[in-house]
C-alpha cells in the first residue's frame, strides 16, 4: 500500500499514524526527531532499518531547471546514512512530500540486538506493530538522552564499515565485537568500539561521551562551542583508530 506524507510532517507522528492504521515498514524508525522530508536525505535509520527499504519516490522541486519533480528511489542514489542530497544534489531539490509503500503483512522483529533481547524478556515471538513501536521507544529513551534535558544530536558517529578481511582480523582479536553483514563488507559498531576504548562516560572538556550510550556526545557546559566538540571528536577518533585502526565518520553536518 502506498502512503503519500507532506515533508514538513513531524516524522515520528507518521510513524505513530501509520502503525496505528496497520501498516508495517517503517515501526523501527519510531521515535526519531525531525520532518517526513529530511528522512531521505539523511536515509534514517536504526534498529536494522532505514528509509531506504520502503520509500518509493519523492516530489521536490528542482532548484535549477525551476519545475517539479518525480525522483525514485533508485534515483536518489542512497547510501549509509548518505544519498544523492548530501552529495551530488546538495541544496539543488526542496522535497514536498515522500511516498512509502507500506505492507499489511504480520511485522517482523527488528534484526537488532536490543529489540531480539527486549521480546526475549517480554517473551513475545510475534508482537504487534503497536509493540514494536513501543520497545523502540522504550529501548531509545535508555539510550539516548533528551535533547532539551541534555543536550545532544543523536548519534555523533557512524558505524564503520570495513573489508571481509579486516573484520575476520578484528574478530579474531576482540570476539565479542558486534558485526552486521553490508552489501559493501561488514558494520562495526562505533559505540562498542568506543566503549572499548575506555571512553564511554569520557569527559573531553566541555563535552563527554553520554554513559549509557558511547556513541552519544552530550555538552556539560552552556559555552561550549564547536571547538569543543570538534576537539572531543578528534580524540576519539584518534584513540579507536590507534585501536581498530578503523576510521570513524561523524553523522551530524556541520552548518557554517
Amino acid at each position: 500500500m502506498f502512503v503519500e506524507i507532506g515533508a514538513g510532517e513531524n516524522w515520528d507522528k507518521v510513524v505513530e499514524k501509520v502503525v496505528n492504521l496497520g501498516l508495517a515498514g517503517i515501526e523501527a524508525l519510531s521515535a526519531i526527531p525531525g520532518t517526513a522530508g529530511a528522512t531521505p536525505v539523511q536515509n534514517v535509520g536504526a534498529y536494522g532499518a532505514d528509509i531506504s527499504q520502503t520509500l518509493h519516490s519523492l516530489r521536490a522541486y528542482d532548484i535549477e531547471e525551476k519545475k517539479m519533480v518525480t525522483i525514485s528511489a533508485n534515483e536518489c542514489n542512497f547510501t549509509y546514512r548518505g544519498s544523492m542530497f548530501k552529495g551530488t544534489a546538495k541544496k539543488r531539490f526542496i522535497i514536498t512530500s515522500i511516498l512509502l509503500s507500506l505492507s499489511k503483512k504480520p511485522p517482523q522483529i527488528p534484526d537488532y540486538k536490543d529489540t531480539k533481547a527486549f521480546f526475549e524478556r517480554e517473551k513475545k515471538a510475534n508482537p504487534t506493530l503497536q509493540e514494536i513501536r513501543g520497545a523502540i521507544i522504550e529501548i531509545r529513551k535508555l539510550k539516548l538522552p533528551d535533547p532539551s534535558v541534555i543536550p545532544n544530536c543523536g548519534s555523533f558517529f557512524k558505524n564503520p564499515i570495513v573489508p571481509k578481511m579486516q573484520a575476520d582480523e578484528l574478530k579474531e582479536k576482540f570476539p565479542s565485537m558486534p558485526h552486521y553483514p553490508d552489501p559493501n563488507g561488514v558494520k562495526i559498531s562505533a559505540g562498542w568500539m568506543i566503549e572499548k576504548a575506555g571512553l564511554k562516560g569520557k569527559s573531553f572538556g566541555r563535552i563527554a561521551t553520554y554513559p549509557n550510550n558511547a556513541l552519544v556526545l552530550t555538552s556539560l557546559h552552556k559555552d561550549a562551542q564547536i571547538d569543543d566538540l570538534l576537539s572531543a571528536r578528534d580524540k576519539i577518533v584518534t584513540k579507536v583508530k590507534e585501536l581498530f585502526d578503523v576510521n570513524l565518520e561523524m553523522e551530524p553536518e556541520i552548518i557554517s
